[in-house]
């Protein structure tokens, strides 16, 4: 009786079981595939369409049912941090601190998505640690492996996203396997494609005209490439309980200033050339921080090259001794919003929810999420926001003088052209009132200063200082540049 229900039926209920088993540890979903033959069938189509793993399931599915593979449409990939050995707090890890069965998982990627011959979304995600010590040696693996891996990827991709970010942000060199010539070819016939890794150079958007001088693949390709491009170079979390020796570790080898520039120079001249025409959206993602500054918060700036060119800068403040942040956002539909969490976990609300994680661990663009009905029973994991932070220390004086003011006096800035900036929020009435009246006092002190001093032989005027009890003074903001000199912006400021 149980094979002689419809397919159509079963499949509903062995996808809302395997939701179950994502979030509830259930076994129903396996002991449902021992009912009938039609319903096992059934059953590992459900299993093996949408695949998520981490980095020891790898091994594991590697010695799986090799037919499941063709079966697969989306593989989301999740490889944390393990410590295998004892190791100094402030030292960066080396290969003997890897897990062997992480540095095994990783070398057999290539491998499983090389049989995944249907497969239309890939995501490959690297957990970085909050604190010291950084998982360089495994970031260094997965970047090793990434030329291969993308090589292995089937002709049928659609979606890509990569984001092992683990280590410091580095130029590509000359004595490595380079993958941006690997990532450029596939950008045609993607439809959303997401980067935060650590090596990428100008490359990634056109040829080497000294190794390519005759290519004719450099022409202008016919149509648009229709295709939605993030790539992130925001570091991951810093651990503020080791904050100055930390901060000052990532000034000395933090991302090379002359990268970001010239990414975003290639780019603009692929889209000009017409080699990366009409992208459906082109944006990068960079920090400048504040500096402590009063009056100024640090931003996350989303530098646009398509659809049109513009800069959206989204204002942030790190909470001091926790890794949380209080962050300002704009919502798909326009609306700001708020939210508190670690900077990472925060990135997909600032990159507009284009990619977007759902309980049972899946990695997916949301357009693809809409586009299969398969995944309507699915839920999507909710950003997670420290309520608790939510306190006075968190969100400091801001909202009190925004309570008082009856108005936002920090919100998401959108200005045209291309230039990194951290964000001023508006002055309240009493600010503006003591600015006014500091002027005045200024203009009156140097008119006294004139009849007093005709030919103009006092040297200086001393400004009278602030009141003691004023919350906060106005300094000038720390100098910025225009946005054709934004190749000299240090990220880690």
């Amino acid at each position: 009786m149980a094979s002689s229900l419809p397919a159509e039926l079963v499949r509903k209920v062995l996808l809302h079981l395997k939701v179950d088993t994502s979030t509830k540890s259930s076994r129903d979903l396996v002991k449902t595939l021992g009912v009938c033959r039609a319903w096992r069938q059934i059953g590992y189509e459900v299993l093996y369409t949408d695949i998520f793993m981490t980095e020891v399931q790898l091994a594991k599915f590697a010695e799986s049912w090799p037919a499941g593979q063709e079966l697969t449409r989306s593989l989301s990939i999740s490889i944390s941090c393990k410590d295998s050995l004892p190791y100094d707090s402030d030292t960066a890890y080396t290969a003997s601190n890897i897990n062997e069965d992480v540095l095994t998982a990783i070398q057999r990627i290539a491998g499983i998505v090389h049989g995944m011959v249907r497969l239309e979304s890939f995501s490959l995600v690297v957990t970085p640690r909050v604190s010291p010590p950084r998982n360089d040696a495994m970031c260094a693996a997965v970047h090793t492996a990434l030329p291969e891996i993308l090589q292995a990827l089937p002709g049928s991709l659609k979606h890509l996203e990569i984001d092992a970010v683990g280590g410091l942000f580095r130029k590509c060199s000359l004595d490595q396997t380079h993958y941006c010539p690997l990532l450029r070819e596939r950008m045609p016939s993607l439809s959303s494609l997401r980067l935060r890794v650590r090596h990428l150079c100008e490359q990634l958007f056109q040829k080497d005209y000294i190794e390519h001088p005759h290519d004719q693949n450099s022409r202008p390709r016919d149509g648009a490439m229709e295709c939605t491009i993030l790539i992130n170079v925001l570091e991951y979390d810093i651990d503020f309980t080791r904050w100055a020796s930390f901060l000052a570790f990532c000034r000395a080898k933090f991302y090379a200033r002359e990268i970001l520039p010239e990414l975003i120079l290639a780019a603009s001249s692929a889209i000009a050339n017409g080699r990366c025409q009409n992208p459906q959206r082109l944006s990068f993602f960079a920090q400048r921080r504040a500096g402590g500054v009063q009056c100024y918060y640090s931003a996350i700036n989303e530098l646009v090259l398509a659809p049109g060119v513009k800069t959206l800068r989204y204002p942030f403040r790190e909470i001091r001794n926790k890794v949380r942040v209080f962050l300002r956002y704009r919502g798909p539909d326009g609306s700001e919003g708020e939210a508190w969490g670690r900077l990472t976990g925060l990135m997909d609300i600032v990159e507009g929810q284009v990619w977007t994680q759902t309980v049972e661990g899946y990695r997916l663009p949301s357009v693809y999420l809409k586009q299969n009905s398969r995944f309507d029973g699915s839920v999507f994991k909710r950003t997670f926001l420290s309520k608790e932070q939510a306190g006075a220390r968190a969100r400091g004086r801001l909202f009190d003088k925004e309570k008082t003011e009856g108005r936002q006096l920090l919100r998401v800035r959108e200005i045209p052209g291309l230039e990194m900036r951290c964000i001023q929020r508006d002055r309240t009435r009493r600010e503006i009132e003591k600015a006014a009246s500091f002027s005045n006092q200024l203009l009156d002190s140097a008119e006294t200063d004139s009849e007093s001093d005709p030919e103009g032989l006092c040297e200086s005027v001393e400004l009278a200082s602030e009141d003691e009890d004023e919350e906060e003074d106005y300094e000038r903001a720390p100098s910025t540049r225009s946005g054709s000199e934004i190749a000299g912006e240090d990220q880690s400021e």
